[in-house]
């Protein structure tokens, strides 16, 4: 027979599993956190969608401070 202390224990174990369970399924599944990008958009045109324009950044210097 199991101890009062170790069926809390496992009841509450068992319901944060439940509870997590229900919350990733809830949550869109392990797809959700992915970035979902159209393959055609480049960042010139996304720019050009925003009103932004992309430029180059500076080369670095040949010799970099320490």
């Amino acid at each position: 027979m199991m101890r009062a202390s170790n069926r809390k224990f496992l009841l509450l174990a068992g319901a944060a599993a439940v509870t997590t369970a229900v919350g990733f399924f809830i949550a869109g599944g392990r797809d959700s956190q992915k970035a979902h990008a159209d393959r055609d958009l480049t960042t010139e045109t996304a720019a050009a969608a925003a009103g932004a324009q992309v430029i180059p950044t500076e080369p670095k210097l040949r010799i970099e401070p320490k």
